[in-house]
């Protein structure tokens, strides 16, 4: 999982015709790192689920960081840089095909992730009911 982590923190740092030609491998890399993320979070102990988050944190704070730099480049709004990114003539059908593969992956990770939050398939469970005449102690 670090090695993924590194590489993705280490993709911010590249000129922006490095990027281009490595946009790929950052989003195979991206998926990689999160279907471990994902194991972690549904089978770690509580310091490493701690630690995946907090490396997600600052890969979200990383990311944040560049939407602002690229915005700034280009005079783009977050919401103008977002409807940019949503739309397959900016990118090769390569590239597309890969944001479109990882970010499928990402959406089914998260829903088992958030499954498992959820408690599964149980039903939830219900609150028992105080009798009306009980008294906190």
């Amino acid at each position: 999982m670090e090695d993924e982590f590194d590489r993705i923190m280490r993709f911010f740092d590249l000129s922006s015709e490095e990027k281009d030609a490595r946009l790929k491998e950052v989003f195979e890399d991206s998926v990689e790192y999160f279907k471990r993320f994902k194991h972690q979070m549904l089978n770690g102990t509580e310091e490493e689920k701690k630690e995946a988050l907090k490396k997600l944190t600052l890969l979200k704070s990383k990311m944040e960081e560049e939407t602002q730099r690229i915005c700034k480049k280009t005079g783009m709004t977050p919401e103008q840089l977002a409807a940019y990114s949503s739309d397959p003539k900016n990118f090769s059908q390569e590239q597309w095909g890969a944001i479109e593969g990882a970010k499928k992956k990402l959406d089914e990770d998260a829903q088992e992730i958030k499954k498992k939050d959820d408690g599964g398939d149980e039903p939830p469970k219900k609150k028992k009911k105080r009798p009306k005449n009980w008294i906190p102690s």
